[in-house]
């Protein structure tokens, strides 16, 4: 059985959850995407969804 990591080292699996949020005061500061990646012995699955996209009329600094 061909194993991406072996199950010694992830007996049970692992987990990374990512959080993106938006940057300015707390009191208006929001998450705007959430992402995770499960790592197995046997696989690794990706899965993330915006949850308030940032509105259009917010511009990048140059």
């Amino acid at each position: 059985m061909n194993r991406l990591i072996p199950q010694r080292f992830l007996p049970h699996g692992l987990v990374f959850v990512d959080i993106e949020a938006t940057r300015g005061p707390s009191q208006r500061e929001s998450i705007t995407e959430i992402g995770i990646v499960e790592v197995s012995e046997a696989d690794i699955r990706e899965w993330s969804t915006l949850v308030r996209p940032c509105p259009t009329s917010i511009s990048t600094a140059s």
